[in-house]
């Protein structure tokens, strides 16, 4: 999947996808692939049947897949919100909940903070 692809799943899949966490350890480096990993979560329970159920999750899977690769529009103007997965991780305390100066980049602060 190239990178616009993957963009876009992102994109359409909404709330339904998480980015991974950063990697808190210092002697870790950060993989070629950071961008790519995250969770993607589908379920269903609109049917009696738990087959139906899968079945229901497989086709919609392999219509997003198929928009991602055939769909006309890139959207790769259009920002991830990830507004949503960020509010989770606050709720179950693996998250941060609030910004400070030390998590925005040196150059957006300006010279008088060197």
């Amino acid at each position: 999947m190239s990178p616009s692809q993957l963009h876009k799943f992102k994109l359409l899949a909404g709330s339904r996808f998480t980015p991974s966490l950063p990697s808190t350890s210092s002697s870790s480096s950060p993989s070629p692939n950071q961008e790519t990993q995250g969770t993607f979560k589908i379920s269903c329970e609109l049917y009696p049947s738990e087959r139906m159920n899968e079945k229901w999750c497989s086709d919609t899977l392999d219509k997003l897949l198929k928009e991602c690769k055939e769909g006309k529009d890139s959207y790769e103007d259009v920002p991830l919100d990830l507004r949503g997965a960020r509010k989770r991780l606050v709720r179950s305390g693996k998250g941060k909940k609030t910004l400070g100066l030390k998590d925005f980049p040196k150059e957006w602060l300006g010279q008088s903070s060197k």
